[in-house]
């Protein structure tokens, strides 16, 4: 007779969170911030919509969480995916090949439209301020920790902040116009510079 596994209020309290935030970016992404009720996303997430009250009284806080959960997401994503590369010499290339496949996926849509609709709604845009900061903090973090030679060189602070807005304005950019060859040209552009002022040169 197979042994019932109960799992406890901890684990059944996490796993309903994972839903309802999975459910928040799926339907930021496929219906828009005015779309993304919290009624649509209790019934993606499979609970009653006090259920949902209960784990996130207000809707800030459910896009705060969101955005935290989708970020850390991502930064896992790019911490696993960079840690199987063996040849150092192919490791920025990696690095920006990788945030590009993150900036343009359609999971970082839901970003796009928080940050579109936080224009007009004070509150939201409060929100959207606190959630920019922590997600500049968390790339600048990973960015020293996997390239931490990089560190202290010419142009080396700026790097990830100056990385991702490119990629970003390009993601963004594809979204309204897509042209593939012409977004692979700025990747590569984006590659050679990271090659002339991040890699180390002798100097005499």
């Amino acid at each position: 007779m197979t042994a019932t596994i109960r799992r406890t209020q901890a684990e059944r309290t996490a796993q309903t969170t994972a839903r309802l935030l999975e459910a928040t970016v799926s339907a930021l992404v496929e219906l828009g911030y005015q779309g993304a009720s919290t009624t649509e996303i209790a019934q993606r997430a499979g609970v009653s919509r006090g259920a949902l009250l209960h784990h996130f009284p207000t809707r800030a806080e459910l896009w705060v969480a969101a955005g935290e959960w989708l970020v850390e997401r991502h930064i896992e994503q790019f911490r696993t995916a960079m840690s199987a590369i063996s040849d150092e010499s192919h490791r920025i290339d990696a690095a920006v090949d990788l945030l590009w496949q993150i900036c343009s996926s359609d999971e970082h849509q839901a970003w796009f439209e928080l940050s579109i609709s936080a224009r007009h709604e004070p509150e939201l845009a409060a929100t959207i301020t606190t959630l920019a900061g922590h997600i500049r903090d968390r790339v600048r973090q990973t960015w020293a920790a996997t390239f931490p030679e990089l560190q202290g060189r010419p142009l080396a602070t700026v790097a990830p902040d100056f990385t991702l807005s490119l990629l970003e304005g390009q993601a963004a950019h594809q979204m309204i116009d897509p042209d593939p060859p012409a977004a692979a040209a700025v990747i590569s552009a984006l590659k050679e510079l990271a090659a002339l002022h991040l890699v180390e040169t002798e100097t005499p």
